[in-house]
């Protein structure tokens, strides 16, 4: 064959062969960078309240959040006074006198029906809500209610523990952010821990007992609040996708691309090869409406699936490969945690079953001279039934013998109401989730 012919079929061969390869890859990126059809989103909606400002606690919180003072020598004596219950009056008078006016704000946002705090739909909106005073105020609450109980004010330190309880419910009840939950939960949490403390004291009279667990049985600890927070947080990680899509977030980083590699991305806009953004907010839904479904189950009931994304396993060739690679980082580092949210709640829902049972028993005792022997002796006198126990669903145990109400915890095991944790060291109160058992004392009445 002659050399030029032999020439002429190899080039041929060769133009064929990158012709094939560019056909192949145009067909691989196309089929790669389909995204899925826009999907219904209807039932993540958040159920926003049009509340006047004056109406709305939220006004006043953030207006009380704002006012607080509380820095290194406010917590220094804080933490003073709740480790070893003794400081410096003058320095303890100080701090609540400058704290006065943020309570009052407190508590004219306590007095409102509905609180609502703004929606957050990127990364600009999220900016504007600052949850740390929260935490703060309530510790000013905390702390009067702290000294008061010390100088035998026992109604205005109820007073305090009824308006922690109030402040967390409802702030958690609408929230738009997952963070805002949390901390308004941890406020909750603080407000359940004094009124159970001021109980265990016995210095309460049935009157209030009454009350405190009036407010209990209508307390929400999660089951409106986490559901209307992860609403909120598909909503806020939605418009965050699209900052990041189009550039607007400038100097952003992802596990596996850098900052500057992310802003070449960037810069006409992420290719849909790289980022789909139906199917991102499509993994974004699918926590999130797996924590709803979770929410008013026993934990035994629940399920939980894991996203299919391992950032470790799946290397950027991998991600690169099976197209979507900045959507599912996005998701894997921004979807929320599956089982933390609904485990807190379920111990929130101990703590506040728990202090109900303790009130109830306390009652009992002070009307028969005894405790009851078993749970069912509270019904319908002191509580309309006896509690489930949110982990395992079956009735809260209880020994009189010992003076204990407990919770098998989230082993799902009934380890008889211990208190060692899985080494088998003794946990005090301050550690109660890390016990076998979740296990509540229900202290001698004084002789």
């Amino acid at each position: 064959m002659p050399m030029r012919r032999r020439t002429k079929i190899i080039l041929f061969c060769c133009v064929g062969v990158l012709l094939f390869l560019v056909a192949a890859l145009s067909i691989w990126i196309a089929i790669a960078s389909r995204d899925i059809p826009p999907q219904d989103f209807s039932d993540l909606k958040f159920p926003f309240l049009n509340i006047p400002a004056e109406e709305n606690a939220h006004t006043w919180f953030q207006a009380a959040a704002e006012k607080v003072v509380w820095g290194d020598h406010e917590r220094a004596v804080y933490d003073r006074l709740r480790t070893t219950g003794t400081v410096d009056v003058a320095e303890v008078e100080a701090i609540l006198a400058t704290n006065a006016p943020a309570l009052a704000l407190l508590r004219r946002g306590l007095a409102c029906n509905a609180c609502q705090p703004p929606l957050a739909t990127n990364l600009e909106s999220f900016g504007t809500i600052h949850v740390g005073p929260y935490i703060e105020t309530a510790k000013v609450l905390s702390l009067d209610r702290r000294w008061k109980t010390n100088h035998h004010d026992i109604a205005g330190a109820f007073a305090d523990c009824i308006d922690l309880l109030r402040f967390g419910e409802l702030e958690s009840r609408q929230s738009t952010t997952l963070i805002q939950y949390l901390v308004a939960q941890a406020i909750c949490a603080m407000g359940i821990e004094h009124s159970r403390s001021l109980v265990t004291t016995n210095r309460l009279d049935d009157v209030s007992l009454q009350t405190l667990d009036k407010a209990l049985q209508n307390f929400d600890v999660g089951r409106a609040g986490l559901p209307n927070a992860l609403r909120g947080e598909f909503l806020f990680l939605s418009g965050v996708m699209e900052d990041i899509r189009w550039g607007r977030i400038p100097g952003m980083s992802v596990p596996l691309m850098t900052a500057k590699q992310m802003a070449r991305l960037q810069k006409n806009g992420l290719p849909r090869f790289l980022f789909k953004p139906n199917e991102t907010r499509l993994f974004y839904a699918q926590g999130a409406r797996e924590v709803i479904h979770n929410v008013p189950l026993f934990y035994r009931e629940m399920t939980f699936h894991d996203l299919d994304l391992d950032l470790e396993r799946d290397n950027r060739w991998h991600l690169f490969i099976h197209g979507n690679a900045v959507g599912k980082i996005l998701a894997s580092a921004t979807a929320p945690a599956l089982k933390s949210p609904v485990e807190m709640r379920c111990r929130m829902e101990c703590d506040r079953t728990g202090l109900r049972l303790l009130i109830a028993c306390q009652r009992y005792e002070r009307q028969n001279g005894r405790l009851p022997t078993k749970l069912d002796d509270l019904v319908p006198a002191f509580v309309e039934a006896v509690p489930r126990d949110p982990f395992d669903g079956q009735p809260m145990r209880y020994s009189a013998e010992r003076r204990i109400v407990w919770s098998v915890g989230k082993n799902l095991k009934d380890d008889n109401g211990s208190k060692l944790d899985s080494s088998g060291n003794t946990m005090d109160d301050a550690y109660r989730k890390k016990m076998l058992d979740y296990v509540i004392d229900i202290p001698p009445l004084p002789k």
